[in-house]
């Protein structure tokens, strides 16, 4: 008797969870990944420590004391590197076991993790030794600045290199890249009659699609070359604030990048709810899920 009821209560926890489970999305393969809380809450603290260490660096032209701005700033800059990073961490322990030997990173995150290695080493120089320490490491803060600025750029040539070597006609490499890729091709099924209702897959170029995320990054990566350039490397002395200001548009280029994961999680959810009714969804339940059901009961 105790059996039966054991069941009973299996098959009505079952059918809570496939009533749970006909709300399943059925998601274009093409579909974005819907970015997470966790994504969002490292953009906005990278990028707003970015922006706040920037507005430091250029406060410090502005006073005769240097030293409290450009502390000030390097700290900032130093947390926003150490906020990047994390994600770029976690990849060790989230991959698979077969690949437990392999390093996860592809080479942008070598370029982003030797950038954030170049930017702490510079902030760290800057922003905690006293100002004739500061003033003969001033050099080499230049060169960490601009060897982690440089580094950000190993990908974008990366994928430049994939697309000139990359077979095909011009758009579909252009398809295949990460600013206009539309992730994939669009697949038709048609039902030949005549072929004992054969399915034929035909292959259609979806449309392409700029990826406002990329964009954004590329012109962030261009601001903190050219901040690292006229900064520590200025023709003029003049053009020495124009590369702390380049830092500060770079910056806001990225905090532009957090609030469009900010959109783009709110327009995911919201399509989510919206193929959650999908029709496929509820003749799985009927025909397959709900069956089981029964015949558990029976047993």
């Amino acid at each position: 008797m105790d059996g039966d009821v054991d069941v009973e209560n299996n098959a009505l926890a079952l059918e809570k969870d496939i009533d749970m489970t006909s709300t399943l999305v059925v998601v274009d393969d093409n579909t974005d990944a819907i970015p997470t809380l966790f994504d969002i809450f490292i953009h906005f603290n990278g990028s707003l420590s970015f922006a706040v260490g920037s507005a430091g660096f250029i406060s410090s032209t502005y006073f005769e004391n240097r030293l409290p701005y450009i502390r000030y700033g390097s700290f900032f800059w130093s947390y926003g590197c150490i906020m990047y990073s994390v994600p770029l961490f976690m990849k060790f322990r989230n991959r698979s076991s077969n690949n437990s030997y392999c390093c996860p990173w592809g080479i942008g995150d070598v370029g982003a993790f030797l950038c954030y290695t170049f930017f702490i080493i510079g902030c760290i120089l800057a922003g905690f030794f006293n100002e004739e320490k500061v003033l003969e490491y001033y050099p080499v803060i230049n060169h960490m600045f601009v060897y982690g600025s440089f580094s950000l750029t190993l990908e974008p040539f990366y994928q430049v290199i994939l697309f000139l070597t990359r077979g095909g006609n011009c758009r579909s490499r252009k398809g295949e890249s990460k600013l206009c890729g539309s992730g994939g091709s669009t697949t038709n099924n048609d039902n030949d009659n005549d072929n004992d209702n054969v399915e034929s897959s035909v292959q259609v170029a979806p449309p392409l699609k700029l990826q406002w995320d990329r964009l954004l990054e590329l012109f962030a990566i261009a601001s903190f070359c050219s901040a690292g350039v006229f900064g520590g490397f200025h023709p003029h002395h003049n053009a020495a604030l124009a590369g702390l200001y380049f830092t500060e548009v770079g910056s806001l280029f990225c905090l532009a990048r957090s609030f469009l994961l900010v959109y783009e999680r709110r327009v995911g959810l919201k399509a989510m709810q919206k193929d959650s009714a999908h029709p496929y969804n509820k003749i799985i339940t009927k025909l397959i899920i709900k069956p089981v059901i029964i015949i558990a009961r029976v047993a």
